[in-house]
């Protein structure tokens, strides 16, 4: 497991996740749906694992507290968008 030292010190990450921050982060801004991410992060069959990517996000934010939800921005029917930080007026 990988130290996610920027946003969580004491919370862990696994191989998957940190891939799919990679993609997410790389793409800053726009919308990556699951199929890219699945094509992208795991050799799985797209059909039988759709969901799987929800149940990596839900972790990801979970580490990450209060900062993955806001991080990490749910395209409803289609995917996820990375927005890093967002600001408080």
């Amino acid at each position: 497991m990988a130290r996610f030292p920027w946003a969580c010190p004491w919370e862990y990450v696994n191989g998957a996740e940190w891939r799919i921050i990679k993609v997410l982060s790389a793409n800053y801004g726009n919308v990556i749906s699951r199929t890219q991410l699945i094509d992208e992060c795991f050799e799985y069959n797209r059909e039988s694992y759709d969901r799987i990517i929800d149940t990596h996000i839900k972790n990801i934010r979970s580490k990450l507290g209060h900062t993955g939800l806001s991080w990490i921005e749910t395209v409803r029917g289609y995917g996820y968008r990375f927005t890093g930080v967002k600001k408080l007026d």
